[in-house]
């Protein structure tokens, strides 16, 4: 078997048992209002190849029939060894686990991720949205992407996280407050004329894309433009 052979071998048993992790990417995106930690994120990526560097140099000392037979084929309780918490690579077994545990969500990197920004040429052609999908709109997320109740499902997962889902919760009560509209009632329609008038008014930071696109479509006027990202 030849050493290319060996290599694509290690690189299986590697991607099988970390999972979807393997091919772990931390999102693209830029600066955006709120609060960011994008050095969470390459944290996690070095440590997610730190892990892969420690389970090869553990696989490298292995024959190739070797390896197929104890890592690649199930074994105790039918699974795979790196798999197997009750296994003899169950030290393995957990720090896989434990980096699983703490993967980061989608946002930690930033807000504005490119794949799950606004659409403004969707957007320009409503007057009129409810609340969830204005304060979604006015961190820069496309509401027809992001399901805003499943964001807070990741709440007391990482501290850092935790912060960036309460700047959207005081966002969403920032905006019901300042419009006069009722927070509990997610549904309910905002005139996004009435919002920018009040945007202006009270110099209140939204997302530099959705500022324009309000801007573009209501008209300039009076403006400031020190909040703007």
């Amino acid at each position: 078997m030849t050493t290319d052979t060996k290599e694509q071998l290690m690189k299986e048993i590697v991607d099988d048992a970390l999972g979807n992790m393997a091919d772990w990417r931390k999102p693209t995106s830029e600066a955006s209002i709120g609060p960011e930690f994008p050095e969470l994120v390459q944290s996690y990526c070095d440590d997610i190849e730190a892990l892969k560097h420690e389970i090869r140099e553990m696989l490298a000392k292995h024959s190739p029939t070797k390896l197929i037979n104890t890592f690649q084929k199930n074994n105790y309780h039918g699974k795979k060894l790196l798999r197997d918490p009750e296994g003899t690579s169950f030290l393995l077994v957990n720090k896989i686990q434990l980096l699983k545990d703490r993967e980061p969500a989608w946002f930690m990197a930033g807000w504005h991720v490119k794949q799950l920004e606004l659409d403004t040429s969707h957007w320009r052609a409503f007057s009129r949205c409810t609340l969830v999908e204005l304060t979604l709109l006015s961190i820069g997320l496309d509401p027809r992407k992001v399901a805003y109740d499943s964001l807070f499902e990741r709440y007391g997962h990482l501290p850092a996280q935790d912060k960036m889902l309460q700047f959207v919760e005081d966002q969403f009560e920032a905006i019901a407050n300042g419009l006069g509209v009722d927070p509990d009632d997610q549904s309910a329609g905002v005139d996004l004329m009435d919002f920018f008038l009040w945007v202006k008014k009270v110099k209140f930071k939204i997302d530099a894309r959705f500022r324009t696109l309000l801007r573009e479509t209501f008209g300039n006027g009076p403006d400031s433009t020190a909040n703007v990202t």
